[in-house]
């Protein structure tokens, strides 16, 4: 019995003495910098250092959250200014001194002799945080410092401890301990951003009014801004603020965040500049600066049409070269309707007459808001450009999936695609790339966005071979131009999405045929476009072939040409409809154009303007019966061979009640009539391509002529002493000759039979 006793006695001691042990606080591991004048502290023990770069975590658990107190002591007898850079990532939560700060940036404050300073890192459930202190520096306070006040008096004025006070003003034996208070009060139509240190750029206070304790001489200047007025930008988080993009970018340079922030609407003054590798500037579309790169914030909430949340505007000669990135950072919407369309408020940057943006080899522009104006975009080799891929017709992930399923009948899940966010001259170089990108919301699947090539070296929808593609939108008219010098050719691009629980759908264009939108001009300006796809030119789109330069189509490929009479059909209630979405629209406009959208063009019949050459011999060029707009206007030529296809595919959507009360889309596939091309004679008669061999164009006569010629026999009546003959000409070309060569060459005409004149009666 003493025995069994002991035994117990003894367990509960060990188990008295466990839950002691669990109620001690842990012991924080201890690592020290700047050869021990501060120590880093925390409580889960992860604390490491190397080469001053301190790193610490906090590993949650699959049940809870963890939270890693870190303390920062200044470990001297003297009391001290102790700054240093910061990083936090993955965390739930983040403080120092009981703030809630960026996930990066610089912090200082004045320590006393081993007084410390606080910082909270919390993960999530089944997370690791991770936070990295580095480019520590210590300076030992003075008791009191002299302060001077620098700003510029047309944009504000200034009051030191109540009294007005001069720029260049001298506040003299200022303590660290009761310090001075500064209030800046902004002119009419200027905004205040933050007093900052003159000579290092770090932001003091973002108050307009507040109590300066300097630790050293040094020159204070409230930051005051308008949107004509030079820029400026914040730093490392917030951290530091500078007026003036060199500066910015310098200070950058070397920051932990490299991140430059246009602080508010500003304009960038004439001169160069030079974002470096690694650096980017960023024009916000929020308060918390969120940045977006290689894919936008995407939203499923209601669609909201764009406004201008910071503006950015460069100056007539202003250039900006990028060797690392410009961040318009935006959201995109993936709701119905607005797929992939830019959201709410956004990041504009208005480019004057003479501005320029040139992004080098390595460097990126992601465009996710709008650039505007009368300035150009240059993308070189290397280089690669970022826009939203907008799609105004999107059929749901069910009827996208039946247009896929019924992939036989070639016909593109959508036709009302929109690449426009950059609206002023986009140059796009051989080895440079742009990427599109496209957001969709499907029910039981959730938001989700898909990258869509669109220019680029391969696999894209327009590969340069060689040369440069120069994209623009002509603001007011609705129309994207995409002019062509060299050599490009029109590929297959593939998209693949999410369309249902576990069904992934990839659409390749290979597959169908690829669509040119009603609102795209494609023109050939030097060189020759390739064509690898079968392509559909919709009515209102059009495609002009310039004197000197050629259309190939590839192997087996065709070329549809529509006119607007068969681009419409009509309910059984007598509405017109089209082919264009859920709702057979005729056509679909964009949600939002800064330069001013417009349907012109889009209702007319599909155009190809040959002035220079087509060569179709190992392809087929076909247009509906209507006989679409084939013409030229100099002395262009087609070379084909005609196809024997008579029947293109489009889709019509009808809506019934599906499972659980869901909207169930139902795609019908339509048979329309093509035919071989017809070309279009100036006077407004026309030609059928359907033999095969060489059609020319004659300006001189306004005519095409067919292979073999278009004759017109004219009777010459005989005379007296004149036999009579008839005159075969080409109505095209104009070459000409009578019925005598016609059989000296083998030929034999029936124009009828001409009797001879006798001395009394007349021939006939």
């Amino acid at each position: 019995m003493k025995t069994r006793l002991a035994k117990v006695l003894v367990l509960l001691t060990l188990v008295i003495a466990m839950v002691a042990m669990m109620a001690l606080p842990a012991m924080a591991t201890t690592v020290t910098v700047l050869d021990g004048k501060v120590s880093v502290a925390d409580s889960a023990n992860s604390n490491t250092e190397s080469n001053g770069v301190v790193t610490i975590q906090a590993k949650g658990t699959i049940f809870s959250k963890k939270t890693n107190n870190v303390t920062i002591t200044n470990t001297t007898s003297e009391k001290a200014t102790v700054s240093f850079d910061y990083t936090a990532s993955t965390y739930d939560t983040f403080t120092i001194a009981g703030e809630t700060v960026a996930a990066s940036g610089s912090y200082s404050v004045v320590l006393g002799a081993d007084a410390s300073l606080e910082v909270v890192l919390t993960s999530a459930r089944n997370s690791t945080a991770k936070l990295t202190l580095s480019n520590f520096a210590y300076a030992v306070a003075s008791s009191s410092s002299d302060v001077t006040v620098s700003y510029d008096s047309t944009e504000g004025s200034v009051t030191a401890a109540g009294s007005t006070v001069a720029s260049g003003t001298v506040i003299e034996g200022v303590t660290l301990v009761d310090g001075v208070t500064l209030s800046a009060t902004p002119n009419s139509g200027i905004k205040f951003l933050a007093w900052t240190n003159a000579e290092t750029g770090k932001v003091l206070s973002t108050n307009a009014s507040f109590t300066l304790c300097p630790s050293e001489n040094m020159t204070v200047c409230p930051v005051f801004v308008s949107a004509t007025s030079t820029p400026a930008f914040w730093v490392n988080g917030t951290s530091y603020l500078f007026e003036g993009l060199d500066a910015a970018l310098t200070y950058a340079s070397s920051a932990s965040n490299k991140v430059v922030v246009l602080a508010a609407d500003g304009t960038l003054p004439a001169g160069d500049y030079t974002i470096p590798a690694g650096v980017t500037m960023q024009i916000p579309y929020n308060a918390a600066n969120t940045l977006t790169t290689t894919a936008p914030t995407l939203s499923k909430d209601t669609y909201v049409k764009p406004t201008a949340y910071r503006t950015l505007t460069m100056a007539t000669g202003a250039n900006v070269t990028v060797n690392g990135a410009i961040s318009l950072s935006g959201v995109q919407s993936g709701v119905f309707g607005a797929n992939g369309s830019t959201h709410g408020p956004t990041s504009f940057l208005k480019m004057n007459s003479g501005s320029k943006i040139t992004v080098s080899n390595g460097g990126n522009l992601y465009s996710w808001g709008y650039i505007i104006g009368s300035g150009s975009v240059e993308i070189l080799s290397g280089g690669t450009v970022y826009e939203p891929f907008q799609v105004a017709d999107f059929r749901g992930g069910d009827g996208t999936t039946q247009v896929v399923s019924g992939k036989s009948n070639r016909v593109f899940p959508f036709n009302q695609y929109y690449v426009q966010n950059i609206e002023v001259p986009l140059t796009i170089h051989s080895g440079a790339v742009e990427t599109g990108y496209f957001a969709m919301s499907i029910t039981l699947v959730g938001l989700q966005g898909a990258p869509v090539p669109f220019i680029g070296t391969d696999n894209t929808m327009f590969v340069i071979e060689d040369g440069y593609i120069v994209k623009d939108y002509l603001e007011g008219t609705g129309r994207l131009d995409v002019k062509i010098y060299g050599d490009i050719s029109v590929s297959n691009i593939s998209i693949t999405m999410q369309t249902g629980i576990g069904q992934s759908t990839t659409i390749n264009s290979s597959d169908y045929s690829l669509p040119i939108a009603n609102h795209m001009n494609v023109t050939v300006e030097e060189g020759t476009i390739l064509l690898n796809q079968d392509l559909v030119l919709l009515p209102g789109s059009k495609l002009y072939i310039k004197e000197g330069t050629s259309c190939v189509l590839g192997e087996g490929n065709s070329i549809y040409v529509y006119d607007y009479d068969e681009w419409i059909h009509y309910n059984d209630a007598g509405a017109k409809l089209g082919y264009c979405g859920a709702a057979n629209n005729i056509y679909m406009q964009v949600k939002y154009v800064p330069g001013g959208d417009g349907i012109k063009g889009r209702t007319d019949d599909a155009l190809v303007e040959v002035n220079g050459t087509i060569e179709a011999a190992s392809g087929h060029v076909y247009c509906t019966p209507g006989g679409a707009n084939i013409y030229s206007t100099g002395n262009g030529v087609i070379k084909l061979t005609p196809g024997d296809e008579t029947v293109i595919h489009n889709t019509i959507q009808t809506q019934t009640s599906g499972l659980l009360g869901q909207t169930q889309q139902n795609i019908q596939f339509v048979d329309i009539a093509i035919q071989a091309g017809v070309l279009q004679d100036a006077d407004g008669t026309t030609v059928s391509a359907d033999v095969a061999g060489e059609y020319k164009y004659y300006a001189a006569t306004g005519k095409w002529d067919k292979p073999g010629h278009r004759y017109e026999a004219t009777v010459v009546a005989p005379t007296c002493t004149e036999k009579g003959y008839t005159a075969h000409t080409c109505i095209a070309c104009g070459t000409s000759y009578n019925d005598t060569e016609v059989e000296a060459l083998g030929h034999s005409y029936d124009d009828g039979v001409v009797t001879a004149p006798t001395c009394t009666e007349s021939g006939y």
